[in-house]
């Protein structure tokens, strides 16, 4: 039994190559959104129908991949058995046509001389791009530099300072927004095509009303919800800061969030007569600890 292909209307862009177009009529796709809204799983058949069709070389990326598994590879397998397309062979790490289309699944962070390497890509995805960070992102575009070829991001914001907010949302640049098509998607979107299934419709019907719901199912950025522990204000504010007269410590905390990034906790010890001369006294460093463990640690 073949299996109807339905995309919400905002992704059709994605399939420029079945509407009559030679190339690509954007360099930048920008896809962000939330919980269950369809921006990877298009992203992913988008790609499959063209290596399909044509000879295509991918690249699927993110910031943070230590092995294959933590890649997009098993929603690439899953989308192939699931719509039966033929002529891919899967192996460790890649994915093949019998075309000549090869995917391939790389992580850029502290692999910048990898990723520079890799030539002749056609369409480049990177995946849970909130995660990527400006050093990463600006190695990552002029390698994509084939004719031709386009790069694909999704993502559900983090904060409106994500370096891919800025680039292609919030701050582009003239020539990127000509560049970038963009569009921001949520539940909603999978609902108005009938692929939103019940077990993911009861799960949005709970989170309703809960702090986490603006962010988890509407794609909003944390400094646009209720759900943040320090404010943007309260942020900016702590920059110019200066300790209070009684205070005679004071603790910095900079707390990880993701991959292989460090929690440091750092005290300043402050004598009571001569302030302008605090120094720091203890720095500790601590990797892949979590929320409790700090909390106990400070």
């Amino acid at each position: 039994m073949e299996k109807r292909l339905k995309v919400p209307k905002p992704f059709r862009p994605l399939f420029w190559y079945l509407q009559g177009e030679e190339t690509s009529p954007y360099r930048y796709y920008a896809l962000s959104g939330g919980r269950s809204s369809g921006k990877s799983t298009t992203a992913a058949i988008s790609i499959l129908l063209r290596c399909s069709m044509t000879c295509t070389r991918v690249l699927c990326t993110r910031e943070f991949q230590n092995s294959i598994t933590e890649s997009v590879q098993r929603l690439l397998v899953d989308l192939i058995d699931g719509y039966g397309l033929a002529g891919f062979t899967v192996t460790r790490d890649e994915i093949r046509h019998d075309n000549g289309s090869v995917i391939m699944f790389k992580g850029l962070h502290n692999n910048e001389q990898t990723i520079k390497s890799t030539e002749g890509v056609d369409i480049c995805w990177v995946e849970e791009a909130q995660t990527i960070t400006k050093p990463s992102l600006e190695t990552l575009i002029p390698t994509i530099r084939k004719e031709g070829s386009y790069l694909i991001f999704t993502w559900n914001p983090l904060t409106e300072d994500d370096p891919v907010m800025s680039r292609f949302v919030s701050s582009p640049t003239p020539g990127d927004k000509a560049m970038t098509y963009y569009c921001h998607t949520t539940y909603k979107d999978m609902e108005a095509v009938g692929l939103l299934n019940d077990t993911i419709r009861l799960q949005v019907e709970a989170a309703e009303g809960s702090p986490e719901f603006a962010h988890t199912w509407l794609g909003r950025p944390y400094n646009t919800t209720n759900n943040q522990i320090i404010s943007r204000t309260e942020l900016d504010a702590a920059l110019t800061d200066t300790p209070p007269s009684n205070a005679s410590h004071v603790l910095g905390v900079d707390i990880a969030r993701y991959g292989n990034d460090r929690t440091c906790m750092r005290r300043c010890t402050c004598s009571s007569k001569q302030k302008e001369n605090c120094i720091i006294k203890f720095i500790k460093i601590y990797f892949c600890v979590g929320k409790r463990d700090w909390v106990n640690k400070s």
